[in-house]
């Protein structure tokens, strides 16, 4: 049997005003949430840039040479001996085409599909914690490794003896895997 009580309209009000007060709360908390998530995201993003505006001493690997102990002279390993041209890929493109197009067609195809408002949040997001965390790992492994770039000898400028660099900038010859235009590219073609 079902025992029920009566209930007065100031009853009714009060449990129909904690409902109300119950769902502005939680309305509240998903109006303030997108901005944490979005600090959060931003905040993964300037992380991941850290290795590259701090300069951090890579894996030293030794500077690559033979000794002809005939004649004393030394020979380049001509794999690290190519002429430093500047970049292949100059970072103005990379941007552009890991960045930039992936993130406008993402957005142009989902305003086209009505859902701009909701995802619009979620793919600046997804996108600034994407390339923030592969520039970081992508930097750290760099570190790690210490591999040698094709043009570490006119980076080094190594001395007489070839046991260390001269030209101060020996970090930047260190850092050729993984590559880091390979990782983004990669990155922002996934993520499209």
């Amino acid at each position: 049997s079902v025992v029920s009580f009566p209930i007065n309209n100031n009853d009714k009000n009060n449990i129909k005003n904690s409902k109300n007060d119950a769902l502005l709360s939680k309305n509240d908390d998903r109006n303030n949430f997108p901005l944490i998530e979005l600090i959060i995201c931003i905040s993964f993003f300037i992380l991941g840039m850290i290795p590259e505006v701090i300069s951090f001493t890579p894996h030293q690997r030794p500077i690559p040479y033979q000794k002809i102990e005939s004649s004393g002279e030394y020979i380049y390993n001509l794999s690290y001996d190519e002429s430093l041209n500047g970049e292949t890929v100059p970072i103005s493109l990379l941007i552009l085409l890991a960045f930039s197009l992936p993130f406008a067609i993402q957005l142009t195809l989902s305003r086209f599909c009505g859902i701009a408002t909701t995802t619009t949040h979620s793919t600046v997001c997804v996108y600034l914690l994407g390339f923030g965390m592969n520039n970081l790992l992508t930097n750290l492994v760099k570190l790690y490794v210490g591999y040698l770039r094709p043009v570490f000898y006119e980076i080094c400028q190594a001395n007489d003896n070839f046991d260390e660099c001269m030209s101060g900038h020996d970090n930047k010859g260190r850092k050729s895997f993984p590559s880091g235009h390979a990782s983004n590219a990669f990155l922002g073609l996934t993520l499209l």
